[in-house]
This record gives structure tokens, C-alpha cells and sequence, in this order.
């Protein structure tokens, strides 16, 4: 027993230190069925923060706009060969087909729009 409990006079001591035994196992019991009052859980996340619909909307946008760019830049570019090898003499030709051969790569390997 502790000091405070010890000074406490009683009439039968083993009945006094069984009912304190019992106190004291209900308390740890009610500790350990004890549930917590606050959430720890973590929050539910918003959808429109994972979707991130107008950062995606601009990205295409930006896309579109550089593929727009990159055809007219090639369409300037086999002007140019068109018209320089119509110039120039036969070594101008290995320019010609690298060029067309340029220009069927890119748009080969142009990506799929998305419908």
C-alpha cells in the first residue's frame, strides 16, 4: 500500500487491501478498454486537388501550341528546300532527302490525339 492509504485506519486490514487490489485491476482494466476521443485518421483528400484539371487543360494547350509551331517551322523548311533545289545543282538533292526524311520521321512519330 502507499503512504496516503497506510494512515487511513480500518477495521479489517484483508478486507480493505482485496478491495483495493479489485480498485485497482477495474482501473487498468478501464484503461485498457479506453478509446480515444480524438481522430487520428488522415483526412480525406479533396478530388479536384488530385485531378488537377486546368494544369492538364494548359499542358494540351501548350502541346497543341508547339506542334502547331513545329508544322509551319517544316513547312518553311521544304519550302525553302524546294525552292534551293531547284537552284542549286545535284549536291543540293542530299539536302532535299534528308529533309524528307526529316519531315517523315516527325510526323510519324507524332503522338495520337486523344478523342
Amino acid at each position: 500500500m502507499d503512504r496516503g492509504r497506510k494512515a487511513m485506519p480500518v477495521q479489517n486490514k484483508a478486507c480493505m487491501e482485496k478491495y483495493l487490489k479489485r480498485c485497482q485491476e477495474r482501473h487498468i482494466q478501464k484503461l485498457r478498454d479506453m478509446k480515444c476521443s480524438i481522430d487520428n485518421n488522415s483526412p480525406k483528400q479533396a478530388t479536384h486537388l488530385k485531378n488537377k484539371v486546368k494544369k492538364n487543360a494548359l499542358m494540351e494547350e501548350r502541346i497543341l501550341q508547339v506542334e502547331t509551331e513545329n508544322r509551319l517551322l517544316l513547312e518553311k523548311m521544304s519550302h525553302i528546300m524546294r525552292v534551293s533545289a531547284s537552284v542549286f545543282s545535284l549536291t543540293s538533292l542530299d539536302i532535299l532527302y534528308t529533309m524528307i526524311d526529316f519531315k517523315l520521321k516527325i510526323t510519324h512519330n507524332a503522338p495520337l490525339k486523344k478523342g
